[in-house]
């Protein structure tokens, strides 16, 4: 499935159906965004509802190889 299969009122919902939770993250997470190793954090509210999306690109963090670890 993919986020073409949310339905309109698919904010109205909660997330608590891992097939709508699955689309919900397709449609807020691109492509380029999990390949740059974006950080996504998908706020709901207490009854499980889409609130926000929150992105933190961490494409500095990853670009070089650390020191090797002992």
């Amino acid at each position: 499935m993919t986020f073409r299969d949310l339905a309109p009122t698919w904010s109205d919902r909660p997330l608590t159906d891992p097939a709508l939770a699955a689309d919900v993250v397709d449609l807020m997470v691109s492509h380029g965004d999990r390949s740059r190793g974006t950080f996504t954090a998908i706020l709901c509210g207490p009854d499980a509802r889409y609130r926000a999306t929150v992105a933190i690109d961490l494409t500095s963090e990853f670009a070089t190889p650390g020191p090797p670890l002992d």
